[in-house]
């Protein structure tokens, strides 16, 4: 496992809710980097527990972070399309 993705949009941050995204490299038969959704939509008050559950091994300290100012408008709508 490479990465544990926690991916917001404006609609999911709204409601309080996440989707978690588990990346992966290698071990599977073609060797590509395969991306596994893990939670379609998820609270994000019950996040931090449940994959503390799963994942003991990993540090899960969230780091925020921020859009610069300048971009933010960008960024929403970059991040609202996909």
């Amino acid at each position: 496992m490479q990465a544990i993705k926690i991916i917001e949009n404006p609609l999911r941050q709204l409601f309080g809710y996440a989707s978690v995204v588990v990346e992966s490299a290698g071990g599977a038969v073609s060797d590509k980097e395969k991306k596994m959704i893990l939670f379609p939509l998820i609270k994000k008050k019950q996040l931090l527990g449940i994959l503390n559950n799963l994942f003991p091994q990993f540090d899960l300290e969230l780091e925020v972070i921020r859009p610069p100012l300048k971009a933010k408008t960008f960024f929403y709508r970059s991040d609202f399309i996909r």
